[in-house]
């Protein structure tokens, strides 16, 4: 009986939440309408440049939260980054923009950590085009965290 109550109020809950969620308009709302705009105008590399900016730092504090080695977690941003560029194209909406991300992102790490062990990965002498992007959008992310966190932290 017990979990019976528990379960329909958790229900409730979820329930009460995700209509509350409905009805406010959020900043990830105004990101939405932006990186749809740039999607509907064809230019990828725009929207995900957004995203990045947008979401970015919390991704990467939640990779680096998650990770056994900071050096993991940046591996995995940049594969998330990848995964980010090459799927939102076809992201439909079925979710929240962040929400997406954040399974982007937890996805890449369980592929890092089902790699070969810390440091004995495989390097290969060419990055393909879509790696460059990664890494590319990488060191923008990491530039921009270096100088959002600070100010964050003086406010």
């Amino acid at each position: 009986p017990n979990l019976r109550c528990r379960i329909g109020h958790a229900s409730q809950v979820h329930s009460r939440r995700v209509a509350d969620d409905s009805q406010a308009a959020g900043p990830d709302d105004d990101l939405s309408a932006a990186v749809r705009a740039r999607l509907a105008s064809g230019d990828v590399a725009a929207a995900t440049t957004l995203v990045v900016q947008g979401h970015g730092p919390q991704i990467l504090g939640y990779l680096t939260a998650m990770a056994r080695h900071e050096a993991d977690a940046h591996d995995a941003f940049s594969q998330f980054c990848e995964d980010l560029w090459r799927g939102l194209p076809g992201f439909m909406g079925r979710s929240s923009l962040r929400t997406w991300c954040y399974v982007l992102a937890r996805n890449a790490l369980h592929r890092q950590r089902s790699r070969a062990p810390h440091g004995t990965e495989n390097i290969t002498p060419k990055m393909p085009p879509i790696a460059q992007t990664a890494a590319m959008l990488h060191a923008s992310l990491l530039a921009i965290v270096e100088t959002v966190v600070p100010r964050m932290m003086e406010a």
